[in-house]
């Protein structure tokens, strides 16, 4: 199952259009469990479903913020590495060869 797959499901699940808006998620998963609860004569089956959809939505800000922390990692490396290849600047090096402070 692709991520817009999981994202499709997880907003048809809970009734939501917007899967970043939490509070409104929450409310909506809190309610639809409530009401399927099977002790108030609520469907189990049902109530799994939306179980399943607020884990979807889990697995998919989770995917979200690796994302994320790969490219800003991907950014800082791309970064110093680009700082260590620029060498000095009038006479001024912030990092020496091999990434070591310059010597004095």
């Amino acid at each position: 199952m692709s991520v817009y797959e999981f994202v499709q499901e997880a907003k048809q699940i809970l009734h939501v259009d917007n899967i970043t808006d939490v509070e409104t998620v929450a409310k909506k998963y809190e309610h639809l469990f409530s009401v399927n609860d099977k002790l108030k004569g609520g469907s189990f089956y049902i109530q799994s479903k939306v179980g399943n959809g607020i884990y979807l939505m889990f697995v998919y800000r989770y995917f979200a913020l690796l994302q994320c922390v790969s490219k800003i990692s991907g950014v800082a490396t791309n970064f110093f590495r680009e700082e260590q290849n620029l060498g000095s600047v009038d006479g001024i090096s912030p990092v020496g060869s091999r990434g070591k402070a310059p010597q004095s």
